[in-house]
């Protein structure tokens, strides 16, 4: 017998659309992770309250995100970087390594950044920023491109390196628990071994004091 789809409760706090909080989501969890090797301030990480509000750019908090958007950028310029620097130039003919990102420049610079990444082909990321400046985009576009920085990221030798060293970290963790464990194990042998001999000690003079008790006097 069919049965009615229980009702979907919407989550609370979500302010932009399904795939932008999916984005939020990645990205926030991305910065929790990895925000300390990329050199972010761990007390002034957005969650997902500030950085929505950020994407839908409310006042307090569109710089502060905007500003995790322009230190995300900078990194990725450095590493993974571009993999054609020559075309990686503004109109004027400036590098994009040799930019100081600012407000002014930032949705060109992400364009080309986008643009090179994906084979110089310009596709819908670099499309959007060739029509609109970044802080112009709906939530939607913004997450998804905050979420491609991030994507980028993770491929940097730097965040790979963090990667190994916390998966290092973790299997010596895993050594000196087996080893402990074993260490209890046998702790655990030799008293349950030495409460068995106790019992047997016990009972045996259980017994000869019985055997004493019915010898005629």
């Amino acid at each position: 017998m069919l049965q009615e789809l229980p009702e979907a409760v919407r989550l609370p706090g979500v302010r932009v659309s399904g795939s932008a909080y999916a984005s939020c989501l990645m990205v926030v969890e991305f910065l929790q992770n990895f925000g300390a090797a990329l050199g972010f301030d761990a007390a002034r990480l957005p969650n997902l309250h500030s950085l929505q509000s950020g994407l839908l750019n409310d006042e307090e908090y569109v710089e502060d995100t905007m500003s995790v958007v322009s230190h995300l950028l900078t990194f990725a310029l450095d590493d993974p970087g571009v993999p054609t620097p020559k075309e990686a130039v503004t109109a004027s003919g400036m590098k994009l390594t040799d930019i100081s990102i600012n407000s002014g420049n930032i949705s060109e610079v992400l364009r080309i950044y986008i643009r090179c990444r994906n084979g110089c082909h310009q596709e819908e990321m670099s499309g959007w920023l060739a029509e609109t400046p970044f802080q112009a985009l709906t939530p939607t576009q913004k997450g998804a491109i905050m979420e491609f920085l991030c994507n980028e990221l993770l491929c940097s030798h730097q965040l790979t390196g963090e990667i190994e060293k916390n998966i290092e970290s973790i299997n010596n963790l895993r050594r000196d628990k087996w080893i402990i464990e074993g260490k209890l194990r046998k702790y655990d042998t030799t008293v349950a071994g030495a409460g068995a001999g106790a019992g047997a000690g016990a009972g045996a003079g259980a017994g000869a004091g019985a055997t004493c008790q019915i010898l005629p006097s």
